[in-house]
């Protein structure tokens, strides 16, 4: 049921019918099945209000522990784990995903542990811990090459990307994107899609490509309004504006920069 209600969108649907086979769970005493439904909602509600997730998560994680489930609490560490990113949270997202990958590991789940890898090469970017990130990003990549999990591949490539055009590997970067721009167009992932346009136009324009910059940000914008991302829509808004007095300036004859 979950399964219908997540393809088809009907999350107000899935909230309500979670929050009573929640209240069923709890007035039977059964530990399992309260954990699963909170892991649920955890899922739901992580995609639009990931403070709430939080809570549901650390409860279904809380009972996983008591019940000593490890592959169930691997996959919900995984999940807080994605709700402190999304939150900024990141040194939490880091001890999470650190435990989760070791439960991963002594289950021997392979899919997870790519996870959990992945997710824990896009907070090492986040912290600034760029060494690391491309060590784990390069783990994650390698796993989901093996698994066939083309999904995880294109964000293993992205975090990649994000770490060296940190370090201002401005060549390296560019191709990494453009590979998982490539993966994420073939799976039809067109918030992957946004973000791997929005980095690339990044790079172009920290190498002074200020004409491919304007087109990578154009068109992630037009994606990300799509998407209802007024935030990321705005930010790029924002840098275009700037380019444009910066393509003003220069011709000008003024200092102008980005």
């Amino acid at each position: 049921m979950k399964v219908c209600l997540d393809r088809l969108g009907y999350r107000a649907e899935w909230l309500t019918t979670h929050r009573l086979a929640l209240a069923s769970a709890r007035e039977l005493g059964d530990r399992a099945g309260e954990a699963w439904v909170l892991t649920n909602l955890g899922m739901v509600l992580g995609q639009q209000r990931a403070q709430d997730a939080v809570g549901y998560f650390e409860q279904a994680l809380a009972i996983y522990r008591e019940t000593g489930d490890r592959r169930y609490q691997a996959q919900v560490a995984n999940n807080l784990a994605f709700c402190y990113l999304v939150l900024g949270r990141h040194e939490e997202a880091v001890t999470a995903l650190l435990g989760a990958l070791k439960l991963q590991r002594q289950a021997g789940r392979r899919y997870g542990e790519g996870v959990a890898l992945c997710n824990l090469g896009e907070a090492y970017v986040e912290l600034g811990r760029h060494d690391e990130a491309i060590a784990v990003s390069q783990e994650a990549l390698a796993i989901a090459r093996e698994v066939g999990s083309v999904r995880d591949e294109g964000y293993a490539l992205h975090n990649l990307g994000r770490a060296h055009l940190e370090l201002g590997h401005l060549t390296e970067a560019a191709d990494l994107f453009e590979q998982a721009l490539a993966i994420h167009r073939a799976a039809g992932e067109r918030f992957g899609e946004a973000q791997d346009l929005k980095r690339i136009g990044a790079a172009r324009a920290r190498a002074g490509h200020l004409a491919e910059a304007r087109d990578m940000w154009t068109r992630a914008r037009i994606l990300f309004e799509g998407l209802g991302e007024d935030g990321q829509a705005a930010e790029l808004g924002a840098r275009l504006e700037k380019l444009g007095t910066t393509h003003k300036s220069a011709a000008g004859g003024k200092e102008g920069g980005l």
